[in-house]
C-alpha cells in the first residue's frame, strides 16, 4: 500500500505549477497529468492541500488499496468514490459538507470516523462496507442510500 500524502504533495504542486504557468504564460511549467500506478487518482483530482487536510472539490475514484494518514474534507461539488480498500489511520477524520457526496462502490472504508453534515450524502453500493470507528449517525437534511453495502 502506497501512502496517500505522497500522491497529495504532487498534487498540490502539480496544481501550483500548472496555475503558474497559466498565469504567467509559462508552457514550460505545466505539469503533465500522469497517473503513476495509481488508476483514477490523477494529480490535479485534488484542488487544494494544507496542513495534513486532503480536500477534494471535483469527481475522484480511489480503486487501490490504500492507506489514509490525513483528514479527508469532501466539499461542495466534490465527490469521492471508494472502490478499492481505503483504511484510515491514527485519529484523522472524513466530512463530507453540504453539497458534497461519499459513493462507497464495492469498496471497504475501514476505521473512519465520519461526519456528515447537512446537505450532504453518503451511497453504499455494490456490497460496499463502511466500518466507522466512532459510531454512525445521520444529521437532518443528510441523504444516506444503502443499495447494496453496510454500515457498521
Amino acid at each position: 500500500m502506497r501512502h496517500i500524502s505522497y500522491y497529495t504533495l504532487l498534487a498540490c504542486l502539480c496544481a501550483y505549477t500548472n496555475l503558474y504557468a497559466q498565469q504567467n504564460d509559462d508552457k514550460h511549467s505545466a505539469c503533465v497529468e500522469e497517473q503513476s500506478g495509481q488508476t483514477g487518482l490523477l494529480y490535479e483530482s485534488y484542488s487544494n492541500y494544507t496542513e495534513s487536510t486532503i480536500v477534494i472539490s471535483t469527481t475522484v475514484v480511489w480503486n487501490t488499496n490504500q492507506q489514509i494518514y490525513d483528514n479527508i474534507i469532501i466539499a461542495n461539488g466534490g465527490q469521492l468514490t471508494i472502490q478499492g480498500n481505503t483504511q484510515m489511520m491514527g485519529s484523522n477524520n472524513m466530512t463530507v459538507q453540504s453539497g458534497g457526496k461519499l459513493i462507497v462502490d464495492g469498496g471497504n472504508l475501514s476505521n473512519v470516523d465520519l461526519t456528515l453534515n447537512s446537505g450532504s450524502s453518503l451511497e453504499m453500493i455494490n456490497g460496499g462496507i463502511l466500518e466507522s470507528r466512532s459510531g454512525f449517525s445521520v444529521p437532518v437534511g443528510a441523504s444516506v442510500v444503502i443499495t447494496e453495502g453496510k454500515i457498521s
